[in-house]
């Protein structure tokens, strides 16, 4: 009973570090709002993976130590590359079974263009269209999340790093549809 409850409010205090955490994310986007004048369902996307990955990562050890490593030693590029393998390989992490959603839409729009040999030259280019500015947002959005979870990935070296990982992960599944 007693480890229940220190396991609960264990939950408690990282679901509400989580929620504070996000808040500050929904700050930046009123900012935006105010600045820009709108948002993009994109900006909601990424409040949301972010509140899930902070929650999630906050009662995760290994990817505390990661996260620990990588503050001591940002521009150590094996640290680097050992923290965005564990984000990204780990179907429990929220931001790759965001990306597996990411690709199973792209692997719908495809399949569907795909499955219609009777189309012209412009449905094509529009599928296309579609197809390339969709991935655009989605890796956009996952950077961007990966960057705002761990702070030592802003530095020029280490977003290349962050880019060229989420591109290959998010990739290799679409490579072998196509």
């Amino acid at each position: 009973v007693e480890k229940a409850a220190i396991t609960r409010n264990r939950m408690m205090q990282a679901t509400a570090w989580a929620m504070q955490t996000a808040q500050q994310e929904v700050t930046k986007l009123q900012r935006k709002t105010y600045k820009i004048g709108k948002l993009k369902e994109s900006d909601f996307k990424k409040q949301q993976l972010y509140a899930l990955s902070l929650q999630f990562n906050q009662n995760n050890s290994w990817l505390n130590q990661l996260a620990a490593d990588l503050a001591l030693y940002p521009n150590h590029e094996k640290i680097v590359r050992e923290l965005l393998d564990n984000i990204l390989t780990d179907n429990s992490q929220p931001v790759k079974s965001t990306i597996n959603h990411m690709q199973e839409k792209i692997n719908a729009i495809l399949d569907k263009s795909l499955s219609n040999p009777d189309a012209d030259q412009k449905e094509h280019a529009r599928v296309f269209e579609e197809v390339a500015n969709t991935i655009k947002d989605d890796i956009n959005i996952i950077q961007d999340v990966i960057k705002a979870l761990f702070e030592p990935l802003n530095t020029d070296k280490n977003a290349s790093i962050t880019s060229e990982v989420v591109h290959h992960v998010y990739f290799a599944p679409l490579k072998q549809n196509i």
